[in-house]
């Protein structure tokens, strides 16, 4: 491989990287309700839908048959205080191919040797009407456990059976150094998983968001590339949403899978 062009494909992943880790989320809310990317018909999988899966598995608990979807049944009475940490990330939507490798082979690798940590720490519980508050942020491990980093933010969640999913979406502001200005912001951003009946595992985790074309074309890579060519003209990815609802797509969709383990987070 050239060498100019993998310092390129490095660069790339060094900015992406930023994503996740740095959660530094604005609780905007939107107000347009649940699965609601204008113009995209994203749906969160809690949802009686037939689950659109790419890349992290698949919807087994989908049943194909009826279109319904198996919710599950949680034997913990209250997730108040318990927390998760992700042990895996894959990037999906829209940074494919070698570049997306590069991506998603740093998620693994950081992950399994605990320099990159993404926690969701649950604040409050009502079985009764149905939802689950969520904290998630970046983090670091410390000698108990795991310590939520500054910055993180608040998800007001629905919670059927096992199953949770972001009740409004909201704006997440991105904090990465290597940018110009020095964030990502994703608007319209929506979260959902599925717990194992003892909470001791997240699975069919999702994180779907938009970053608007008005946004990608004022943000800069390392001072230098604007991300609005990144996407076009090296990853050549098309823009998928309407954010505003005049007919015409004006921005990118972004999608994460991901699973979780319990593990001890501090807020």
């Amino acid at each position: 491989m050239h060498a100019a062009r993998s310092a390129h494909w490095a660069l790339v992943a060094v900015f992406t990287l930023g994503l996740v880790p740095a959660c530094g989320l604005d609780e905007t809310y939107t107000g347009l309700g649940q699965g609601a990317l204008p113009g995209d018909p994203l749906k969160p999988w809690p949802q009686a839908v037939v689950c659109e899966c790419v890349g992290g598995g698949g919807c087994t608990t989908t049943d194909t048959a009826t279109g319904e979807v198996d919710n599950g049944t949680l034997d913990v009475d209250d997730l108040t205080g318990k927390g998760w940490r992700f042990d895996s990330l894959v990037e999906t939507t829209p940074i494919t191919g070698a570049f997306g490798d590069i991506l998603n082979n740093y998620f693994r690798d950081n992950i399994a040797n605990d320099s990159f940590n993404v926690l969701l720490l649950a604040t409050a519980d009502d079985r009764d009407a149905g939802t689950l508050e969520l904290r998630v942020g970046a983090g670091v491990k410390g000698d108990d456990g795991y310590g939520m980093s500054e910055g993180a933010g608040t998800l007001a969640c629905a919670l059927t059976g096992a199953r949770f999913a972001t009740a409004t979406p909201i704006q997440f502001d991105f904090p990465n150094a290597v940018l110009t200005p020095p964030e990502l912001p994703l608007q319209q951003v929506e979260v959902s998983g599925f717990f194992s009946p003892d909470a001791a595992t997240l699975t069919e985790g999702r994180l779907v968001g938009a970053l608007s074309e008005a946004d990608a074309k004022l943000t800069k890579i390392a001072n230098s590339m604007v991300m609005a060519d990144l996407l076009t003209k090296t990853v050549k990815a098309p823009m998928d949403v309407d954010l505003d609802g005049d007919g015409t797509k004006d921005a990118w969709r972004f999608v994460f899978t991901f699973t979780a383990a319990a593990a001890t987070v501090s807020n």
